[in-house]
């Protein structure tokens, strides 16, 4: 069975949004690469800024089953980690454009928040559970810790992003994620 249109499509997308910025990449170039005409590409997804969002959300649910597989055997401070790893390396993977473009969607936009996001509702359950027993200083709330854990790696991702891709994301990343477990965990 061959793959269908709309695979074919967001297949294509992603690959010359990875090679090149994302406003360098027009429908018509989507849709060359694809092999399918510009009326396939409105038929099966509407526009440019609906590919956006379907390609995050098909990198979000690809990060989520990578956290499934890796986080098994991990403490919850670790899991916490490894969620920032995963967003990092989604933006790496896209790079400081498209990445750019993604913040600038979520803000304007609002299409991707903690609720609506795999990894942002998985780090929301972790939080909780981290809180429920104890392992955070109840001197914080949740939403304050799960706020400020979100917060920062979109932060450091937007910063990123905004310097051209300039300096270690995940480095940066995921030291801030770590003196923030330290700040908030119960000693």
């Amino acid at each position: 069975m061959g793959v269908n249109t709309k695979e074919k499509i967001l297949s294509a997308a992603e690959k010359l949004f990875m090679e090149n910025d994302h406003e360098d990449v027009s429908v018509r170039r989507i849709c060359a690469a694809a092999g399918v005409s510009n009326g396939s590409f409105y038929h099966h997804i509407g526009s440019k800024e609906n590919l956006i969002k379907m390609i995050y959300y098909s990198s979000d649910e690809m990060g989520i089953k990578i956290f499934l597989q890796k986080s098994k055997n991990k403490n919850i401070f670790e899991k916490i980690e490894l969620i920032a790893d995963i967003y990092t390396d989604f933006a790496l993977k896209y790079g400081p454009k498209f990445c750019k473009h993604i913040i600038y969607l979520k803000l304007s936009d609002h299409f991707i928040d903690s609720e609506t996001y795999l990894l942002g509702s998985q780090m929301k359950l972790l939080i909780k559970d981290a809180y429920s027993n104890n392992y955070f200083n109840n001197e914080y709330t949740e939403n304050f810790i799960l706020s400020v854990f979100l917060t920062t790696i979109r932060g450091f991702a937007y910063e990123w992003s905004t310097q051209n891709g300039e300096g270690d994301l995940k480095k940066y990343t995921l030291s801030a994620i770590k003196i923030l477990i330290n700040q908030f965990k119960n000693i």
